[in-house]
C-alpha cells in the first residue's frame, strides 16, 4: 500500500450548491416524488426534503448535506499550513459544493437503480424516511440497537 491520500470523492468540484440542490430536485421528481423543498440552517441549505406517494399514502424522507464532515476533513488535511480565518471561509465553501455535489451523485446512483426496476424509490430511500419526532428510520433503528428486527435464521 503507498503512502498516497486517497482523493476527496468530487473533492475539486466548483458546481453552485444551488446547481446541485436543483439536479437532485429533478432527479427526485423523475423517481417519483410529490413534493421537494430545500431545508435551511443558519441561511445554508443544510439538506432536502421530499416525499413519495405509494397506495394513496405519502411518505416523508429527508437528506441531509452533511457539510461539517466534509469541512473536518479538508480541515484536517492541510494541518501543516496556516489555518486562518479566509482558510476557514474558503474550505467551508469548498465543502458545501463538494456534500452537495458528492449527495447528488448518490442520488443519481438511486435513481438508475428504480428506472432499471431493480429498487423501488421507498425502498432504496428508506433510511431517510421520517417518522415520529422528526427522525430518520436510521436514527430510530439506531436508537433501538435493532431491537424490533428478528434475528436472522441461520442455516443449520
Amino acid at each position: 500500500m503507498s503512502g498516497k491520500k486517497k482523493a476527496l470523492f468530487m473533492g475539486t468540484t466548483d458546481v453552485p450548491v444551488e446547481r446541485s440542490a436543483g439536479e437532485i430536485t429533478s432527479k427526485l421528481v423523475e423517481a417519483g416524488a410529490t413534493r421537494v423543498a430545500a431545508i435551511y440552517s443558519d441561511r445554508k441549505m443544510a439538506g432536502i426534503e421530499f416525499h413519495f406517494e405509494q397506495d394513496r399514502l405519502e411518505f416523508p424522507f429527508q437528506i441531509p448535506a452533511k457539510v461539517s464532515a466534509i469541512f473536518d476533513k479538508l480541515w484536517s488535511a492541510r494541518s501543516h499550513l496556516h489555518k486562518g480565518p479566509a482558510d476557514r471561509a474558503i474550505l467551508t465553501a469548498q465543502a458545501e459544493r463538494i456534500a452537495w455535489r458528492q449527495l447528488y451523485r448518490w442520488v443519481e446512483a438511486q435513481v438508475a437503480l428504480i428506472e432499471t426496476g431493480m429498487v423501488s424509490n421507498i425502498q432504496v430511500f428508506t433510511p431517510y424516511m421520517l417518522v415520529a419526532g422528526g427522525r430518520t428510520v436510521f436514527e430510530l433503528v439506531m436508537e433501538q440497537r435493532f431491537k424490533e428486527l428478528p434475528a436472522p435464521e441461520i442455516p443449520q
